[in-house]
């Protein structure tokens, strides 16, 4: 509870940066104490809240990260994306053509 401002706030860190809410006690002091921690019990079932996460959340995260970024990867995997072309395109000679994309 913050009395300066008369609210009740809820701290969390979720992928690694630190979230806060707050929840004014303009309408009742306990109603505001409530919802505050109504909504941190719901964050708390839903994984969010990092140092409340299972080892299964964590891991699944991470897979999931790991997924993105190999992706990602992939999109950059080839040198020249203007090789590729539409189906039954011809580009020319991969040398010429690469030795034209260093130019630019």
């Amino acid at each position: 509870f913050v009395p300066r401002l008369n609210i009740w706030t809820v701290e969390w860190h979720e992928k690694e940066e630190q979230r806060i809410r707050w929840f004014r006690a303009q309408y009742g002091f306990m109603r505001a104490k409530r919802t505050a921690e109504n909504f941190r019990k719901a964050l708390v079932q839903a994984g969010r809240v990092d140092n409340r996460r299972t080892e299964r959340e964590v891991r699944m995260q991470n897979i999931a990260a790991h997924q993105a970024r190999d992706l990602f990867k992939k999109r950059f995997v080839k040198k020249d994306a203007r090789r590729l072309g539409n189906s039954g395109t011809r580009l020319g000679p991969e040398k010429k053509v690469r030795a034209d994309y260093r130019r630019r």
